[in-house]
Formats: C-alpha cells, sequence, structure tokens
C-alpha cells in the first residue's frame, strides 16, 4: 500500500532545505532550495510552521505517510516543491504536453466520466458537468458520497482525480477501482512524477509555481484557485 509514497520520497535527494512555508485557508505553500510546491490542508492550519524551516526535504518529505493530515500536506507539498518544475527534472519518462485544462478533453466525449472531488474549473464546461459524476466527501446535492465510489467507480470511463487523495490516503483504493478506466491526476496537489504512471494513472495535471504567491500568510475565505497547468503522460 506504501509503494506510491515510498516512490515519491525516494525521488527527493538529501542536502536540500526547506526555506520558507506558508498557508492559505485551504492550501499550504512551501519553498525548497528548488522551487515551488503546494499541497491541499483538509482543515485550517492552527499551528506554528516556523520550526519546519531550514528543515531537511527529503525528511519533511516522508511526512506524506503520516495520518495527521496537516503533517501529511506538508511532505506533499515538499515533493512538489521538488518535482514540479518546468522542466520535469528531465524525466525522459515523461512527455509534456502543454498547458491545458484537462476537464476540455472530456467536454465533447460521450463516455461516462467522474471526478473525485470538487473542481470549480468544471463550470467553464456546462455539458461535462450535467453529466459529471461526482463522489465527494462532503456531498453537495446531486453529489455522491465517497462510500459510493465502491459501488460505481468501476463502471466509469474516465475518473479524474484529485491529488490530494495521496494526502487523505485514498488514492491506492481509487486507482483499484478505476482499473479500467482512464485515470488523471488533478490539481496543485498532484506530483509531476513519472513514477505515479506505473500504477494506473494515465496523465498528470499539476501546478508549477516560480515563487510563492503574494499574501501566502493571509488567509482567504475562498481558498486559492486551482490552475491546472502541466500535464504529463507516458511517452
Amino acid at each position: 500500500m506504501w509503494q506510491i509514497y515510498d516512490e515519491l520520497i525516494a525521488q527527493i535527494p538529501t542536502g536540500l532545505r526547506v526555506q520558507q512555508i506558508g498557508h492559505r485557508q485551504r492550501r499550504l505553500y512551501l519553498k525548497s532550495d528548488t522551487g515551488v510546491g503546494t499541497a491541499m490542508l483538509f482543515q485550517p492550519w492552527d499551528t506554528d510552521l516556523t520550526p519546519w524551516v531550514g528543515q531537511d526535504l527529503k525528511t519533511v518529505a516522508a511526512e506524506i505517510k503520516s495520518w495527521d493530515f496537516q503533517r501529511a500536506s506538508i511532505g506533499l507539498a515538499a515533493i512538489n516543491s521538488y518535482l514540479n518544475q518546468a522542466d520535469l527534472r528531465q524525466d525522459a519518462r515523461l512527455n509534456v504536453l502543454g498547458q491545458h485544462d484537462v476537464f476540455a478533453d472530456y467536454q465533447d466525449q460521450p463516455a461516462k466520466v467522474a471526478t473525485i472531488g470538487h473542481f470549480y474549473y468544471v463550470d467553464k464546461y456546462p455539458k461535462l458537468a450535467q453529466r459529471l459524476t461526482v463522489f465527494e466527501l462532503n456531498p453537495r446535492p446531486g453529489d455522491y458520497p465517497a462510500s459510493a465510489t465502491e459501488f460505481l467507480l468501476p463502471e466509469m470511463n474516465a475518473v479524474l482525480i484529485t491529488g490530494s487523495t495521496l494526502v487523505n490516503k485514498t488514492l491506492p483504493r481509487l486507482l483499484e477501482l478505476a482499473q479500467q478506466a482512464e485515470v488523471v491526476l488533478v490539481g496543485g496537489s498532484t506530483p509531476l512524477a513519472a513514477s505515479l504512471l506505473d500504477h494506473g494513472i494515465s496523465k498528470l495535471a499539476g501546478v508549477v509555481y516560480q515563487d510563492l504567491p503574494k499574501e501566502v500568510d493571509q488567509p482567504r475565505d475562498h481558498g486559492t484557485p486551482l490552475v491546472v497547468g502541466l500535464a504529463a503522460d507516458r511517452t
């Protein structure tokens, strides 16, 4: 069950440090010696982040395996600060498809499409939004509860999964349930890591940051918009 996580941690070199860390209401940002990474927060941050500054990046990355989801978010942000670079670490296994919204790929397809989690930018594609099956931990009217994935996910042709499922450890099971579907890992929490493509994921749609967003320490009621950035597919 931990293979996905161990493979991500193994890609982080030793000797790198956390330079800066901050958060908004639903998102945490971490700047390391190599770049900036982000991860979703499952609850508002309520403790001092200062002790994480200066720590070894690989050690912090290992926190992704924590069952304390706040610590796991820090671990994922640390991983993304290294992996989510414009050159994709020059990994020959990854093919840059460009900066585009992967939801647009499913707008006119008749396939059964599901998302794990809500994505606000789906509203840009009303035809897709009308027929989309949404599984959500906190379901809204019209959504299915997360437990329904056990019954309905195997029926889907395409499944777009929020990268934050790495934090709450639901991703491995979701991938088992979606084996027959095209799976895309989506959002700012998504690591652009070739190793993920060995576990039934077809595409990665993450975010590359050049620097920390302005006023990163100022919480916003609506959170931080997720920007679908580089998408990576098998070469």
